[in-house]
C-alpha cells in the first residue's frame, strides 16, 4: 500500500483565507508584524507547507500574499521596507551624488 503523505493543511481556500484574516486581527491586537513567518509559526506549520497552498488554492494564495504585502505597505518601519524589498521585490531608488575634490584626473575618469 502506498504512503498518502500528510493531510492538507487547510480543507477548504475558504479554510485558508479565514485562518490568514485570524492572523492579521491577531497582529493588530499584538501590535505585531505579519508576515509569512509569523503566519506559518502561528498556523502550527512551516513555510513549506504555506508554499504549497499555491498548488491548491491558487487564487486564493494570490490574494494572502496581496494581503500580507499591503499589511506591510502600512507600516512605515525599516523591517517593512526591508521585507517589501526581500518578499515582494520592491526597490529602493535613493539617488546619490559623490563629488570627487582634490583626486588626480586619472583616478575619476578623466584625461
Amino acid at each position: 500500500m502506498a504512503d498518502k503523505g500528510q493531510p492538507r493543511k487547510f480543507k477548504t481556500d475558504k479554510e485558508f483565507k479565514d485562518s490568514v484574516l485570524e492572523y492579521l486581527d491577531y497582529c493588530t491586537t499584538k501590535e505585531r508584524f505579519a508576515n509569512i513567518a509569523g503566519y506559518a509559526v502561528y498556523c502550527d506549520m512551516n513555510r513549506d507547507t504555506f508554499y504549497a497552498q499555491k498548488d491548491y488554492y491558487s487564487d486564493t494564495y494570490a490574494q494572502v500574499n496581496d494581503m500580507l504585502e499591503d499589511e506591510a505597505l502600512q507600516h512605515n518601519t525599516q523591517t517593512a521596507r526591508m521585507y517589501l524589498m526581500n518578499k515582494f521585490n520592491y526597490t529602493d531608488r535613493s539617488k546619490s551624488e559623490v563629488s570627487v575634490i582634490g583626486m588626480p584626473d586619472i583616478l575619476i575618469g578623466k584625461q
